[in-house]
């Protein structure tokens, strides 16, 4: 579900930045799943999969909350 909101605000980017928006959020997604799974592989190789998927767990119910609190806060800001 964040995907589709920050690919939203990408591409609501003025006329001019529009390209540069995308391709950086493309760009950015695509190095940040590469990297989730090498840290990951590694995670599992030295201890396991019950350590990652508890992490992930939680950080990413944190991470929405923290992603909701700061649309909320750009929102006020216009």
């Amino acid at each position: 579900m964040l995907h589709n909101t920050l690919q939203t605000n990408a591409t609501q980017m003025t006329p001019q930045a529009r390209g540069t928006a995308v391709g950086l959020f493309s760009s950015a997604l695509y190095i940040g799943q590469t990297a989730g799974v090498a840290a990951g592989a590694l995670v599992i190789d030295r201890a396991g999969a019950p350590p990652l998927f508890s992490a992930t767990a939680i950080a990413l119910p944190a991470l929405a909350i923290w992603f909701v609190q700061e649309l909320k806060r750009f929102r006020r800001a216009d």
